[in-house]
């Protein structure tokens, strides 16, 4: 097994260095950026990052869909045989990398491989928590832990949540394909916001059907999914009906039940950092890197 590790920029350079500095001992990294900010392009290409790693620019359309789906072709155009995808605003806590290569290792039929048990930032008012993505509820990760939502969002909640038949269905963050898993892959390129979900679920849908293998891994000392600098919630406030019809006309009726009923199957890893200690990391990181 041949694994590339690529890191997805559109913008922020020290939280690109963050996650970078999560897999500073890993081989073949590689920085796709994809951005229509061609100021944040010189500075990258100006930094000392540009000295160590390779950078590649993609085409971009400033919706994430299309940076996503650029990492994902510029892996099948490598001889890879697996890829490691970490966006630039997250990072991996440590072992982190070798958990998710060694889980392949031991599982080499896993096409598709996803982290279920997250670790969560989310700022709430001016204070910041942190939760693990498999314990939160869908509205606390969409729209902050204890937040309330205007009444127009609930007929949206309501038809994302049933989908899945629990609020916590999506949240498993996809970190890891072979190279069958990336074939299978499409992103939108026109859904402004969600769209790692809705790939997820287009993803769900072939393992149902038996095209590829789909396995979620519950560790969570992995990945830390950093919500705090996002302009997500935001942006579904604006329209999001609107968003919803957008993101379930990739799926007929009968998809959405048969992803009402289908259970992927999980990999239960042993922790080795607890929730303090990933909360100190956390702090670290953010002195060191100045956030």
């Amino acid at each position: 097994m041949k694994f590339l590790t690529a890191i997805l920029t559109s913008g922020n350079l020290p939280l690109l260095g963050r996650a970078i500095d999560s897999v500073k001992d890993v081989d073949d990294v590689v920085i796709i950026v994809n951005t229509l900010d061609e100021d944040y392009v010189k500075e990258l290409y100006r930094s000392e990052i540009s000295t160590v790693y390779p950078i590649v620019r993609t085409e971009s359309n400033g919706l994430a869909g299309k940076g996503h789906q650029s990492v994902i072709d510029y892996f099948l155009s490598t001889d890879y045989t697996h890829l490691i995808k970490i966006d630039g605003d997250d990072f991996l806590l440590p072992n982190g990398h070798h958990k998710i290569v060694e889980t392949i290792k031991r599982n080499p039929s896993v096409d598709v491989l996803s982290s279920l048990g997250d670790i969560f930032r989310v700022k709430v008012g001016d204070q910041w928590s942190i939760q693990y993505c498999d314990e939160m509820s869908f509205s606390d990760i969409v729209f902050g832990t204890g937040a309330s939502v205007e009444n127009e969002v609930f007929e949206w909640l309501h038809r994302w949540t049933s989908v899945g038949g629990n609020e916590n269905f999506y949240w498993d963050r996809i970190v890891a394909y072979s190279r069958k898993g990336a074939e299978n892959t499409k992103y939108s390129e026109s859904l402004w916001v969600a769209e790692d979900l809705q790939m997820n679920c287009s993803l769900k849908l072939k393992a149902h059907k038996g095209e590829l293998n789909y396995t979620q891994v519950l560790g969570r000392d992995i990945y830390v999914y950093d919500r705090l600098f996002s302009s997500v919630t935001k942006t579904i406030l604006n329209n999001p009906i609107e968003l919803c019809d957008k993101f379930f006309e990739r799926f007929t009726e009968e998809e959405q039940d048969l992803l009402e009923e289908y259970f992927l199957p999980v990999i239960v890893l042993e922790d080795t950092l607890d929730k303090r200690n990933i909360i100190d990391i956390i702090k670290q990181k953010d002195m060191e890197f100045e956030l």
